[in-house]
């Protein structure tokens, strides 16, 4: 069994967050309402959510972590409606035990008991991620490389730039966004018949000459998943 002590509000965010709520092509969708959940004592508590061709994960920012280590999937709609009756710091207690029922625990001034589910219904994906390498130069003198492969551009991105423009390529309803980065800038487009968009992202300058030409077309919500400025790494649609 693993405790784990948390703002309830930062876990309800998280899981949220991880279920990328939003426009996918033409219809409003998600990633799914379940998540995987991965946790001890030394490597604090990881959160995860897959479909077959997106995976996000995410640290829980965590005030206390005991007892042994799990991992375990929930349904995050149904942890849901609960954290949003409670306010301040709330206790998951986990029991995956063999000998016990499989459950999960939300404990504030009273105590919520809840199914574990059996398993994440996109777990393989999960864990073949987890097998990948994503390696970084720490001379930042060689391309990242994910899998074997180096990615061809790298940037960090100011996150309020993204998200407005991202918003606006929404309204175009064609179902796809464009990332493409060229001559040190990076664009963001959408275009559906005779309607578009398009803006020029604001970068960091001190990432602006780091590698090559790289265009990426994508689907989904992914403006919604950061709150801060990100590293966006490219190669041709990967």
């Amino acid at each position: 069994m693993i405790f784990i002590t948390c703002d309830s509000k930062i876990l309800a965010n998280s899981i949220n967050d991880l279920m990328m709520k939003g426009k996918y092509g033409e219809k409003s969708s998600s990633l799914g309402n379940q998540i995987f959940l991965e946790g001890s004592v030394v490597a604090g508590v990881m959160l995860w959510n897959a479909d077959p061709t997106c995976i996000a994960r995410l640290e829980l920012n965590t005030v206390d972590v005991r007892g042994s280590s799990v991992s375990c999937a929930f349904d995050g709609e149904e942890i849901l409606k609960f954290l949003r009756k409670i306010k301040g710091e709330v206790s998951l207690q986990i029991c995956t035990e063999e000998d016990l029922h499989n459950h999960l625990c939300i404990v504030s001034e009273g105590k919520v008991t809840l199914p574990l589910l059996r398993e994440h219904s996109h777990i393989n994906t999960i864990n073949n991620v987890k097998k990948m390498d994503f390696v970084v130069d720490s001379s930042n003198t060689a391309m990242p490389s994910f899998n074997g492969t180096s990615f061809e551009a790298r940037c960090t991105v100011d996150v309020e730039s993204f998200k407005k423009s991202a918003d606006m390529c929404d309204l175009i309803s064609g179902g796809y966004t464009t990332f493409d980065f060229k001559d040190s800038n990076l664009r963001i487009f959408a275009r559906s018949g005779l309607k578009s968009y398009d803006q020029e992202l604001t970068i960091e300058d001190n990432e602006h000459h780091i590698g090559e030409d790289a265009t990426v077309s994508y689907t989904g919500p992914l403006h919604k998943f950061f709150n801060e400025n990100f590293v966006l790494h490219m190669r041709d649609e990967f």
